[in-house]
């Protein structure tokens, strides 16, 4: 049987055993800290029954924030026999991976799932200080390491406890602490407005392409070339082009399907604007001897049937040689006038309003009824203008997606900061 981990409740007085000999520290600290077991200065709580006068405030894993705080808590929960409890003061740790980056502070009483550890610190660890250890990526990687588990790995208490601190005085833990709300404060900031940018993005993505399907940002090549919005024509998408559909070769004949070089367009390969390359290939003798049919040159897919349409219509450009199945449609050998690319995206600009003027009603699956997409109208400029249009969409978006990028690899770099300041500060590394 295990020894007990003794209690550190004065740091100038550390019991031996609740020290973590050299070998076993992660790495250096100034000298008169010390690395210590966790258990030794922090005690996970029992499920254990206590009488509240109401229903106890609730917490699941479900509560906790990734990267600290709880997003919310439920004050209807009905108390059972035993349950976590915990009281201000406390830290709350997922223990169930994925979850082993979730924690929290708590100021207020109630009961937690089992699945999260309750840490009652002991007077010579702040719960702050604690907090903040428990998020570093260092604790993290090995709570992860030392989790077992097939469907549900989880980190064991005993574990836990032998997990190495490092320790400081109470003041210095204070100063620690300090320094690390305030900077990062200043930091989450920054990634705050990052990620606002990023969310934003899509939005900005849909504004550009309505208004260029619309005529607002080619309004001076208009009067340039001494034409107007008045000429734009209102025409039928079924009148644009070839319509044609697709279907399913017989799974259990290899002969349609190893080898095959034809690509396969069904709604799980719908996940850009441009299909380059599909999940299933099928072969020529797939082509002949099912109702798949073989397209040539630029196309616009269409999928007609799948859940997704629920909140979305997916469409796609393609070039080349392709098949598709019998929940897709496609628009193919394009009037000479228009621009298969424009009819694109001003589909794309419309797909709300394409999805709530042709769905079909009373079907099990979500599906668009055939005759009422090649019904629905879009205003088409001349040929010259849908070229323009094109280009200044094409270009923008490739903007828009490297600005993303751009930014998205300085959240990245930000996060990291914050990362590496939480370990220097925790390692005894700041500057005075």
């Amino acid at each position: 049987m295990a020894k007990k981990l003794p209690r550190i409740t004065d740091f100038n007085n550390i019991p031996t055993e609740a020290l973590v000999p050299e070998d076993e520290q992660p790495y250096e600290i100034p000298k008169h800290w010390k690395w210590v077991r966790l258990g030794s200065v922090a005690s996970s709580s029992k499920s254990k029954t206590e009488d509240f006068s109401t229903n106890p405030s609730y917490i699941g894993l479900e509560n906790l924030i990734t990267g600290g705080g709880i997003s919310s808590v439920s004050e209807s929960f009905k108390l059972k026999s035993t349950k976590n409890i915990f009281t201000p003061g406390d830290v709350l740790y997922g223990r169930l991976r994925p979850y082993l980056d979730k924690h929290a502070v708590v100021n207020f009483e109630g009961v937690c799932s089992t699945d999260i550890v309750v840490y009652q610190p002991t007077t010579a660890l702040l719960p702050k200080f604690l907090e903040m250890w428990i998020s570093t990526q260092y604790f993290v990687n090995k709570a992860t390491h030392e989790s077992k588990g097939i469907n549900l790995p989880r980190i064991s208490d005993k574990k836990l406890a032998l997990f190495p601190i490092p320790l400081p005085p109470l003041e210095e833990q204070q100063r620690i602490v300090e320094y690390i709300e305030q900077t990062n404060s200043k930091i989450d900031d920054v990634i705050q407005r990052l990620e606002q940018y990023l969310d934003e993005a899509p939005n900005r993505r849909t504004k550009l392409i309505q208004a260029g399907v619309n005529g607002l940002l080619t309004s001076s090549w208009r009067e340039g070339q001494g034409r107007s919005i008045d000429g734009w024509s209102v025409e039928r998408l079924g009148d644009l082009g070839r319509w044609g559909g697709g279907g399913t070769p017989r799974k259990t004949n290899k002969a349609y399907w190893d080898g095959g070089t034809i690509r396969w367009v069904t709604p799980k390969d719908m996940k850009s604007e441009q299909i380059t390359d599909t999940v299933d290939y099928i072969t020529g003798l797939g082509v002949e001897e099912s109702s798949a049919n073989k397209y040539e040159g630029r196309a616009l897919c269409v999928v007609t049937r799948s859940g997704i349409l629920r909140r979305l219509l997916p469409l796609g450009l393609i070039d080349g040689t392709f098949t598709v199945n019998q929940d897709m449609k496609v628009l193919h050998n394009v009037s000479e006038h228009h621009l298969v690319d424009f009819i694109f995206w001003a589909a794309m600009a419309h797909e709300a309003s394409i999805r709530e003027t042709c769905s079909k009603s009373g079907t099990t699956v979500e599906s668009i009824d055939f005759g009422k997409l090649k019904a629905y109208e879009i205003s088409l400029p001349s040929r010259s203008e849908q070229e323009e249009i094109v280009g200044i969409i094409t270009s923008g978006l490739k903007r828009i997606d490297s600005s993303v990028e751009l930014v998205t690899k300085a959240r990245a770099k930000v996060k990291l900061l914050k990362e590496q300041m939480i370990s220097a500060a925790l390692a005894g590394r700041l500057r005075s």
